[in-house]
Parts: C-alpha cells; sequence; structure tokens
C-alpha cells in the first residue's frame, strides 16, 4: 500500500511539475536582471510562454531574454514595471559595454542588432505607465505589431523605433513629446492618420516616410499640415505626403524647398505641380512614384539636381511627360535629371504661374492705330521675345527701356511676352 501511495504521489508531482513548466500565460514580480528566474519561481518556462506580464522592475537584460530566449512569446503586459538603469555588455543593443537609461525601452529591444531580424511572435504589448522614452530601433521591423499605446509621459521617440511596424494601425503620440527623431515612424504603411500634438519641436529627417495622412495641431509652432501632408510651420518646407495620396497634386506656392524621401512611393499620384517659388528638392523626393504621367514645372530654370540623388528613381521617364514654361526647354534638357524625361513647353504655364507683381513689373501699351505695342522692361538694354501657346519663338527683338514693337506678322491669339526674366500676357485680336 505504501508503495502504490508512493508511486502515486510520485506521478501527481511530475504531472503537476509539467504543467508548471508549460505554463504560457504568466503574471510575474521581477527584479531588475531577474525576469527569468522570476519566471522559473512562477512555475513558468522562457521557452514556452506566450502571455506575460510583468511587474516589479526590469532592465536591459530583461529585454534581452525576451528578445532571444522567449521564443513565443506574442502578448506581452509591462504597465505594472518599471525599467531600470543598466550598464554592461548584457544589454540589447550590443556586446559592447553600454548604458541604458532608466525608464526607456532600450535600444533594439525586441530586434536582433546584427540581422534587423525582428521578434515575430509580438503582436501587442503594454508600455510601462512610467516610461518617458523609446530607444533607438526598439521595434524595428516588428511588423506582427498590430496593439501598442505610448505611455502619456513619454517625451521622446527616437530613431527608427517603429521602422517597418507595417501592422499598426493606429498609433496616439502623447502630448508630452517633444522629438520625434529620423525614420522613427518610416514604412508604417498600415497607419491611416497620425496626429502631432502641439508639444513636438523636432521631427527627424524622413521620420514619417511612407506614412498615413498627417494632421498637425493647430498650436504647434514649429510644424503644420494640409490635406494630410506635413510642412514646417510657414509651409516654405514640404517634409513628408502620405502614400495613399492619389491624383493630382499643387505643390503651394508658399514652398521653396521639397525634402528629402518627401513624396517616396507616392505610387497613386499621377501629376505633380512644383512651383516656381521651388528652388531646392531633395535626395529620392520622388522616387518610386510609379504613377506618375505628368510634372508641371513652373521654373523658368530648372532647379539645380546635380548634388542629390534618385530624385525621379523609379519613375518612368519614357511615359512621365514634363512640362516646363516656354523658352526653357532647352534648359531642361541639358540639365541633371530633368533631362531623362520627355519634355514639352506650355506657354500656359508661365501666364498662370507668374505672380501679379512679376506681370505687373512687365507693361504692354497696345498701339491699335500702329498694330503694335509699347513695352515696358529695364533701363538696360532687353531681348524681348514672344512665343506662341506651342511655345515656339515667333519674334524677338532688343529694346532698352519703353520701346515700341510692330506685331503686325502675328496672327489673331494668345502669346508669352519674356524679358529679363519677367513674363506678360499678349493678346492680339
Amino acid at each position: 500500500m505504501k508503495k502504490t501511495t508512493l508511486l502515486f504521489l510520485g506521478l501527481f508531482f511530475t504531472v503537476m511539475m509539467q504543467a508548471g513548466s508549460n505554463q504560457t500565460n504568466l503574471t510575474v514580480v521581477s527584479t531588475a536582471g531577474g525576469l527569468a528566474a522570476a519566471i522559473t519561481t512562477a512555475g513558468g518556462n522562457i521557452n514556452t510562454v506566450t502571455n506575460l506580464t510583468v511587474t516589479g522592475t526590469i532592465d536591459a537584460w530583461d529585454f534581452k531574454d525576451m528578445q532571444l530566449n522567449m521564443p513565443v512569446l506574442a502578448v506581452l503586459n509591462l504597465s505594472g514595471a518599471t525599467i531600470a538603469h543598466y550598464s554592461g555588455t548584457g544589454g540589447t543593443a550590443s556586446t559592447d559595454n553600454i548604458s541604458y537609461a532608466a525608464n526607456e525601452i532600450p535600444a533594439w529591444a525586441f530586434s536582433n542588432p546584427n540581422t534587423g531580424q525582428s521578434k515575430a511572435s509580438l503582436t501587442s504589448i503594454i508600455l510601462p505607465t512610467s516610461l518617458i522614452s523609446i530607444g533607438e530601433n526598439a521595434f524595428f521591423n516588428c511588423g506582427y505589431l498590430t496593439s501598442l499605446t505610448i505611455p502619456p509621459l513619454v517625451t521622446t521617440i527616437r530613431a527608427s523605433a517603429f521602422f517597418n511596424c507595417v501592422g499598426l494601425k493606429s498609433i496616439t503620440i502623447p502630448t508630452l513629446v517633444t522629438s520625434i527623431e529620423n525614420l522613427a515612424f518610416a514604412n508604417c504603411s498600415g497607419l491611416s492618420s497620425i496626429t502631432i500634438p502641439v508639444s513636438v519641436t523636432y521631427i527627424g529627417v524622413n521620420a514619417f516616410k511612407s506614412t498615413a495622412l498627417i494632421t498637425v495641431d493647430a498650436g504647434n509652432s514649429n510644424y503644420s499640415s494640409l490635406a494630410g501632408i506635413l510642412f514646417n510651420k510657414t509651409k516654405t518646407n514640404l517634409i513628408t505626403c502620405p502614400t495613399s495620396k492619389t491624383g493630382s497634386y499643387t505643390i503651394p506656392s508658399t514652398v521653396t524647398s521639397i525634402g528629402d524621401y518627401s513624396f517616396y512611393n507616392c505610387i497613386g499620384l499621377s501629376s505633380i505641380t512644383i512651383p516656381a517659388s521651388v528652388t531646392a528638392i531633395g535626395n529620392s523626393a520622388f522616387e518610386g512614384c510609379t504613377g506618375l504621367t505628368t510634372i508641371n514645372t513652373y521654373a523658368t530654370t530648372p532647379v539645380s539636381l546635380t548634388s542629390v540623388t534618385s530624385v525621379f528613381l523609379d519613375v518612368n521617364t519614357a511615359t512621365c511627360t514634363l512640362h516646363v514654361p516656354v523658352g526653357s526647354l532647352a534648359t531642361y534638357q541639358g540639365a541633371a535629371q530633368w533631362s531623362d524625361f520627355t519634355i514639352n513647353t506650355i506657354a500656359d504655364l508661365v501666364i498662370s504661374g507668374v505672380n501679379n507683381a512679376t506681370v505687373t513689373a512687365l507693361s504692354l501699351y497696345p498701339n491699335p492705330a500702329t498694330d503694335g505695342f509699347s513695352i515696358q522692361a529695364g533701363e538696360k538694354a532687353s531681348t524681348i521675345s514672344i512665343y506662341d501657346l506651342s511655345g515656339s519663338l515667333v519674334l524677338s527683338q532688343q529694346i532698352i527701356g519703353k520701346s515700341y514693337i510692330n506685331i503686325s506678322s502675328l496672327q489673331q491669339g494668345v502669346y508669352v511676352v519674356k524679358a529679363d526674366g519677367l513674363v506678360g500676357k499678349l493678346v492680339k485680336k
């Protein structure tokens, strides 16, 4: 009887141990660097745990255990945990001796820094309520992550923190965030919208490359948005256009520079109009815009692209037509990157593109009695050029100051008059 009882107890103990070691839903109390031990103490197994709630204190050593030694971890609740400072070689980012800040998700927390491979099992995470910063590359390539809320005390989202998190459908940036660094949300193509609060004073390069419609709080003193596109406050710099933008788009005439990767992968854009105010276009600004069939540019002198790269990479220059102002055909045909296109001239581009001050500066005075007109240009010698609406030069004459030009040879119609960079519209009846 004793032997039977002992055998039964032994089997019961074995079964209970196996049940504990295979437990997949755990709540543990951790000390810094002791998460793995806490899981064992709670009767769990780091190799099989899928849902984990952690309270107490953790550090970069514990995040490395989550990154490398919990292969099926899917749902992680850290809301009741505090992240402690850690300094040493056992952290997430490298085997070098690194100092990891307290209250920050450490760099490369859930991705391998050597391969860029993410923790594919992770689908949901609740971050610590005491968190103030999300580290560089923390969720790099975590494409299966679909649920994440940034806690309200966070002030900094570091470079590439959510790079390529394509599974995220929404994200709310808390009202204390001041800095969103380079590529922070780049390639988060699943996002449908994102709102920039008043508090944000710095947005890094390509922070929202290939993301959603962007709305900036009207009270923000550094940034603004229009139709889902991100600008600086005064709208002189176009920063990011969402990939969801389709059809035709005209860049506002306030814009002087188009940023790096600003229209990257906007495959739905069919036409883009660039005002004469633009004097700088960044690297890969229109890269991946495979749907473009028309580009209109109002600048009579091409924006120099000699010091930037891949501005129109993957745009089909054989089927996309570049329209330029009358008299500018030759300069565009000889300009770096612009010359790759089939280029046509449209006189109306010039007529509708010039501002009132420019038109007024070139004054035309009809003289019906002599079938001509007088023109007021500068005090120095000027060459007056008249173009028809096909862009062909039909008359050219040198004048000084106010002079008379005979247009009896011209047929009735609309013409463009240019002199020293000034533009006017001439209608002969």
